[in-house]
């Protein structure tokens, strides 16, 4: 068959689906702002406002100092830690269209912020995973960043970029980061989060 190199120029040229970006409140989470110095953090559990944008919905999590966070262009970090044996989930309502695909970029790590987790052999030989998801739909990604003992072939002892996508669950969908870290001293570091839809 034949096809007219019109066509196959119209074809080729043709631009690539919009992005449109969403709006995320704190996703550096620089509020509340941690005063620097040594292993600085503020914890913040269930049914607390402190961060504003976001609401841990399980377990609790740390808000890291820029000097605890060390993110290289200066905002705060979030450990997804959790309290006693749960660990730690955080959520946002965004606005999504219930149409296209949306992209989640963010930044994570493995927690070698604090210093029980660096120091301690148990924390240090606990794997740190971490789940991406949209509340209520079946799409969620899995990440494991490995342990301090054993860093995965990437090193996520330093910070790497990730990103998830998924189907919007309507206009607004609840974006969640949930720890799946069984010892919930040591959970894994997140920040710089951005979304786009398609």
């Amino acid at each position: 068959m034949c096809v007219p190199v019109a066509a196959i120029m119209a074809l080729s040229t043709a631009p690539a689906a919009a992005q449109t970006k969403i709006a995320i409140t704190n996703p550096s989470f620089l509020q509340p702002s941690v005063k620097d110095g040594g292993n600085s953090y503020i914890s913040v559990g269930t049914r607390n406002d402190a961060i504003p944008g976001w609401r841990v919905t399980e377990g609790g999590v740390d808000v890291l100092s820029r000097d605890s966070a060390d993110t290289r262009n200066r905002s705060q970090a979030l450990d997804l830690n959790g309290a006693g044996t749960d660990p730690g989930t955080i959520e946002q309502k965004i606005r999504t269209d219930g149409m296209g695909m949306v992209t989640v970029q963010f930044r994570a790590k493995l927690n070698n912020a604090h210093s029980f987790c660096r120091d301690n052999s148990r924390a240090r030989a606990t794997q740190q995973e971490f789940v991406v998801r949209f509340a209520g739909n079946r799409d969620t990604r899995f990440f494991s960043l490995g342990s301090l003992n054993e860093p995965a072939s990437s090193s996520y002892t330093d910070w790497q970029n990730f990103r998830a996508e998924f189907h919007p669950s309507g206009d607004f969908s609840r974006l969640q980061f949930a720890s799946k870290t069984p010892n919930a001293h040591c959970g894994p570091v997140i920040t710089d989060i951005r979304a786009t839809q398609t």
